[in-house]
C-alpha cells in the first residue's frame, strides 16, 4: 500500500484549516491540524509532515513568525512550506516567500487545482529527498539529521564517520583512495594525515559490521553492498 502524503496546517486565526481538510482528508492525503504554536513543533515531531500549510496574515503575526522559525531550524529538505494568505496580495506574498515558503495560495481553495498542487509538492521532495537518504541494503545514512541505521538500528556516529560512510554509501562498490575520502570529508587544503580515514573506518567497523568496508591493500576503501546483505540477513 502506498503512503499517503502527510499534510500539517497550521492555522492559528481558525481562517482555512477545517475548509482545507474537507478538501484533502480521505483516500487521497493524511492530514492533521494545529493552532498552536507551542504545540506544533512536538506535532512535526510525531507526524513528520511532507508539507507544512501555514495560514500568514500581517507581516509580524504567528504565521509569519512560525515560518521564519522552521526556515532556521530546517536542514535539509525535510519539508516543504506553503503560505496560506489572509487576502490576495502582492505584498503579502513577497513577505511569505522572503519567510520561507515554497508556494503561496489565497482562499478560497480551488477544489480540484489544491490537492494537484500538493502533490506535486510531494513528489518534487521526494525527489530532493533522494539526494540525502541514502539506502545500501540494510544501511540508512540520511543527512537530514545525520542518521544511521544498520538492521534497523539507529548507529550512533561522529561528523567525520558519517561523512565519511556517507560518500562510501553513494557511491556503493566504487574503490576510493585515502587521498580521495580525506578530500571528501575535510577538503582539498587541509592539513590533515591520510591515516586519518585508516582511524575512521577502523570506528565504521566496530559500529556496523566488519566486512562491509573492504580494504584494498596499498590503494584504498570500498563499501560491498553484497557483504551488507550477507551480514544483516
Amino acid at each position: 500500500m502506498v503512503a499517503k502524503p502527510r499534510i500539517l496546517l497550521f492555522d492559528p486565526q481558525d481562517r482555512f484549516g477545517k475548509e482545507m481538510i474537507r478538501i484533502l482528508g480521505g483516500i487521497h492525503f493524511s492530514v492533521r491540524l494545529q493552532d498552536r504554536a507551542d504545540l506544533l513543533l512536538r506535532m512535526m515531531r510525531e507526524f513528520d509532515p511532507q508539507v507544512i500549510v501555514v495560514g500568514v496574515g500581517r507581516a509580524d503575526d504567528a504565521g509569519h513568525q512560525m515560518m521564519r522559525q522552521l526556515a532556521k531550524r530546517q536542514r535539509g529538505p525535510g519539508f516543504a512550506m506553503i503560505a496560506v494568505l489572509a487576502e490576495a496580495s502582492e505584498a503579502l506574498e513577497v513577505l511569505a516567500f522572503e519567510a520561507g515558503a515554497d508556494s503561496v495560495l489565497s482562499a478560497p481553495f480551488n477544489r480540484r487545482a489544491l490537492p494537484l498542487r500538493l502533490q506535486t509538492l510531494t513528489q518534487r521532495l521526494a525527489l530532493r529527498l533522494g539526494a540525502y537518504r541514502l539506502e545500501v541494503g540494510p544501511l540508512v545514512v540520511d543527512r537530514r539529521d545525520y542518521s544511521v541505521q544498520f538492521a534497523g538500528m539507529p548507529v550512533a556516529l561522529g561528523r567525520r564517520e558519517f561523512e565519511l560512510l556517507y560518500v562510501l554509501a553513494k557511491n556503493p562498490g566504487k574503490l576510493f583512495t585515502r587521498a580521495e575520502l580525506l578530500e571528501n570529508i575535510v577538503g582539498h587544503d587541509a592539513p590533515h594525515s591520510t591515516r586519518t580515514i585508516d582511524v575512521h573506518i577502523c570506528n565504521l567497523r566496530e559500529k556496523l559490521a566488519p566486512g562491509l568496508i573492504h580494504t584494498f591493500k596499498g590503494k584504498g576503501y570500498q563499501l560491498r553492498p553484497e557483504a551488507a546483505l550477507v551480514m544483516a540477513s
